[in-house]
């Protein structure tokens, strides 16, 4: 009986300190989930090789690219890590890609609004910062760079 009131209170005091952590966890995994469609990709244009990043990750290695335009320099070198090596390591733990794919997604938002909030809530002890890191991480999550076009180079890391 004592654990559970202990756990009960320790759970409120977790909720009350940190709830713009929640509702930035809230928005930034539901929001990129809605987008997804009867298990389908979110790609467009000529970004072929983003379909499945692990096809390329041990043409990146070299430099010389044999699976792009038919043998080129290779000049994505940077996208080794932590893009490509991130699809292929979930590929060998068994997850598909569009499943991978969303977990890339909803990284690419929960991890930097949660950073931004405790940025801002950092420079100033008091509760209203609490309240500004949140607007300030919701804003720097959608901002219009982001909202326009989803999947654009900036989610390529």
């Amino acid at each position: 009986m004592l654990k559970k009131i202990i756990r009960a209170a320790f759970l409120r005091e977790l909720i009350k300190n940190n709830w713009p952590v929640f509702v930035i966890l809230f928005i930034g995994v539901l929001i990129p989930l809605s987008w997804f469609k009867d298990g389908l990709l979110i790609a467009g244009g000529d970004a072929v090789r983003y379909l499945n990043p692990g096809n390329v990750f041990f043409d990146l290695l070299y430099s010389w690219s044999s699976k792009m335009n038919f043998g080129a320099p290779n000049m994505s070198v940077t996208a080794l890590f932590p893009y490509t090596f991130f699809w292929v390591l979930f590929q060998e733990l068994g997850l598909s890609l569009v499943n991978i794919e969303r977990l890339w997604v909803v990284l690419l938002f929960v991890l930097p609004g949660i950073s931004v909030y405790y940025l801002i809530v950092s420079l100033g002890k008091e509760k209203q910062f609490r309240l500004a890191g949140l607007v300030g991480a919701v804003l720097y999550m959608f901002n219009m760079f982001i909202v326009i076009d989803v999947l654009q180079v900036n989610t390529h890391l």
